[in-house]
């Protein structure tokens, strides 16, 4: 018997059985991918941010990530402006940091925001997935195990 994300919030835990675990799970599962902002997979840039000692997926603060966004707005302002000082056309020479346009570094930096400002609430989800996977049936733990394998081998071939 499935019940919708309203009822199982209201459950009392003597009313929850093996049968909802499934259920749960994906729902966790949803909701971890929505605090990580990410509906698609995400590729980290995977070079350090000029004038930083750090990756982009590497910084632990947001007011460091915040910092890396107003630096990269700040040379493409910059550059933009020496561009039209010099009248060259940006379409022929775009603004890049490394080789990486403005809209993947705020692509990566707004990911990771999103991580680190979400972080507790990420890793507070993850445990419990991690207990709703340790307490599903053999039959269930099966096929989310064929799914997986299924997907991971389909993805190769992309």
């Amino acid at each position: 018997m499935t019940k919708s994300k309203k009822e199982l919030a209201v459950l009392d835990p003597s009313q929850v059985s093996q049968d909802n675990i499934p259920q749960l799970l994906q729902i966790v599962s949803d909701k971890i991918e929505a605090l990580k902002g990410s509906s698609v997979k995400h590729e980290s840039i995977n070079e350090t941010f000029p004038g930083f000692v750090r990756k982009v997926k590497d910084q632990t603060s947001v007011e460091g990530l915040i910092k890396m966004h107003s630096t990269l707005i700040g040379k493409k302002t910059a550059y933009e402006s020496s561009a039209k000082f010099f009248g060259i056309s940006l379409k022929k020479y775009p603004f890049k940091i490394g080789t990486h346009t403005t809209k993947e570094w705020e692509a990566d930096i707004a990911y990771r925001v999103n991580i680190v400002k979400n972080d507790l609430e990420i890793k507070k989800n993850e445990r419990i997935k991690k207990t709703l996977e340790e307490n599903l049936s053999a039959k269930d733990k099966f096929q989310k195990d064929m799914a997986n394998i299924l997907n991971s081998l389909t993805e190769d071939d992309e």
